[in-house]
């Protein structure tokens, strides 16, 4: 049994088959994907023969406040509805959420993919509605929390997760705790400026690495070459069959990001940086070659050499994993 840092040695409290549940969800534009998940961090399935046995996804129609929370709310009372157990044994709700979340005190300041400028007490807002406890976190953050309780990251004292999609993010954990700065801040990889008077970003500036680096820009880049695509998978496999205007898309992004991790590892100086990225980029040697040679270059003294990054396949589903594992976090405290 895994448990959570804080955890460790005899309990009584949730013995055997009294061992708790965390529901988590992660809040997209247009949908919402919810888990039920032990605490070793296995999600538990309740239906036989589907694809994705313990996974509900359910769209949302706006992203309104009012209509995100009543959708989670909405979401989390089907699963508690799902076994008896559930209702029982769940002891929180996750809520993992792109952008400014300054997830001590529940509030997201600002998230541009749920067009939120101002500040929204989620936290707050999702226990009134569900009757749970509810923690809300910045999605990398919560994904990060995640591989520190049940991954490859509770072998590291510090380590980062940088995730490559619609953005570019980074959640950090120092000296065994995750860091998110003064007020949720921290790990804004993808603002960093890369190339100064480059692509305007959705955050206001001009060149930050996400412009470059992220799944969005790269099929913003390939349709500004003539290359029009559907999605990344199809742009990875046009650059995989030697299409010259995917493969130059997706290595500039890989080198950018390698930039990058660079200005990331020294700072740090981690020796572990775990790349969550779409199984189309990871499994394409000439995006992580690119981004390798790029953090070679760039980095300072032996900071590159010190540092095993690990690629890993990122979903929605683990994401919505992360957000429960903040549930656990709290729980431990």
């Amino acid at each position: 049994m895994v448990r959570p840092h804080g955890m460790e040695g005899p309990t009584t409290a949730f013995d055997g088959e009294a061992w708790p549940y965390a529901i988590g969800v992660r809040i997209l534009g247009d949908k919402l994907t919810g888990v039920v998940v032990n605490l070793d961090g296995a999600i538990v399935p309740f239906r036989s023969g589907a694809a994705d046995p313990g996974v509900l996804t359910r769209g949302i129609e706006g992203t309104a406040p009012a209509t995100v929370v009543g959708g989670v709310a909405a979401l989390a009372e089907e699963l508690l509805s799902v076994r008896t157990e559930f209702r029982e044994r769940v002891i929180g709700l996750g809520a993992a959420v792109g952008g400014h979340v300054h997830g001590d005190i529940g509030e997201v300041h600002f998230s541009p993919n749920l067009d939120w400028e101002t500040t929204v007490p989620l936290g707050r807002l999702l226990m009134e509605a569900t009757g749970l406890h509810a923690v809300v976190e910045n999605d990398v953050n919560a994904l990060t929390v995640a591989e520190q309780l049940f991954g490859q990251g509770s072998e590291h004292g510090s380590f980062a997760v940088v995730k490559v999609r619609h953005s570019v993010g980074c959640g950090l954990v120092l000296d065994h705790e995750l860091y998110t700065g003064a007020t949720g801040l921290a790990g804004e990889l993808g603002h960093f400026v890369v190339e100064p008077g480059g692509a305007e970003c959705g955050c206001g500036n001009q060149g930050c690495l996400e412009t470059t680096a992220s799944r969005d820009a790269m099929l913003r880049a390939a349709l500004a070459a003539g290359q029009e695509v559907a999605d990344i998978d199809e742009l990875a496999a046009l650059a995989r069959s030697g299409d010259r205007t995917a493969r130059a898309v997706i290595t500039r992004a890989g080198e950018a990001l390698g930039r990058g991790l660079s200005m990331l590892l020294n700072l740090l100086n981690l020796s572990v940086v775990l790349l969550y990225a779409e199984e189309a980029l990871i499994g394409s040697d000439f995006y992580l070659r690119s981004i390798r040679h790029s953090l070679r270059r760039h980095a300072f003294s032996s900071a590159a050499d010190d540092c095993d990054v690990i690629p890993k396949v990122i979903t929605e589903v683990l994401e919505a994993r992360g957000a429960a594992s903040m549930a656990f976090r709290d729980l431990a405290g």
